[in-house]
Formats: structure tokens, sequence, C-alpha cells
């Protein structure tokens, strides 16, 4: 299914091309929870205000603590995501990851999810790898203060990223 199969019909507007390239977004674990403050996305449910009560309850399932990303940390997964596009052959626009959350901007030959969950992976070794480099003695999330004096850190290997939304850039942009 198309982005045109999405999208209404618009009758003084042409039929929209397939998406020139997808904006990936995705937050590190434990760091946007269901329930939170700020609002948050339910998968195939959209925007959710916030509930307390939901958020206490995805606390107390979490298995690790909350995953904040460090300068060395960030540039990795910057490069780890430059170097899978240009090994499939993907277009990287731009790429952005901040202590909390990553932002990518491409051009792919698959569902965007896919290509999401590729990078998530790759990213997930190569910081596993930068906790070996460093001996074991940082994990490779810092422990560092959160909000409201909150701690955050060890990073949960098998569930770092959890995805938060995709959208669809169309139209002659440029990148």
């Amino acid at each position: 299914m198309g982005i045109q199969d999405q999208v209404p019909a618009r009758p003084h507007e042409p039929p929209m091309s397939e998406p020139l390239a997808v904006l990936l977004t995705w937050t590190t674990y434990g760091t946007w929870l269901p329930g939170d403050e700020r609002g948050w996305v339910e998968r195939g449910g959209g925007f959710q205000l916030p509930d307390p009560i939901r958020k206490r309850e995805a606390e107390a399932r979490m298995t690790e603590d909350a995953c904040v990303l460090d300068l060395e940390q960030r540039l990795l997964v910057e490069n780890t995501i430059t170097d899978h596009c240009r090994i499939r052959g993907w277009q990287l626009h731009i790429v952005n990851c901040r202590t909390n959350h990553v932002h990518a901007v491409v051009t792919v030959d698959r569902d965007p999810d896919e290509a999401r969950e590729q990078f998530k992976a790759w990213c997930t070794r190569h910081l596993k790898g930068l906790e070996r480099t460093r001996g074991g003695r940082n994990p490779p999330c810092e422990r560092n203060g959160g909000q409201n004096g909150e701690a955050s850190g060890a990073y949960g290997m098998n569930q770092a990223w959890r995805p938060r939304f995709n959208m669809y850039a169309t139209g002659n942009e440029a990148p």
C-alpha cells in the first residue's frame, strides 16, 4: 500500500507520489513511557493524554533504568546510521542523536519501520561494543541525574530503543 492509498483524494491537487524521504524518530528505553506527562503516542491509537497511573505501571514494568546517551554514544549512533545507509545504498539526508532520542531523515527502498528496526539493531550492537571497550566500568548509558532528580542510566541491552512515530515527506522539497 503506497502513500496514495493512505491519504484521501483531493480533487484540486494532483495525486501524491511515493514519499521522497521518511523522518524516523525513536526514543531510548524508559525515557518516554506510556502515560508520560507530555502525552504519548500509542501504536495504532495515536496521541494520548497524560495518565499518571499508566506511567507508574510502565515504570514498575521496566527491567532496566532509563537510557540516557553520553556524547561518545551519540556520535557512535550517528556514525552507525550513516554507515548503514551507505552499505544499504539508502540516501541519508540528516541524522541527529540526542541524549534520549534519535531523528533520521532517509530515503529507503523498504518499509520505514523495517529501516528503523535495522538502525536500532545496529546501534544496539555498536553500543554493546563500546561498553566492552570501556571495560564494563561505564555502562553504555552513563548515570546522570534525570528530571526531578531521579537517576537514569544502565542501558537496557535488549530494549534500548522505543519507536515514537514515523512521518512521511512528499513533494519536491530540497533535502
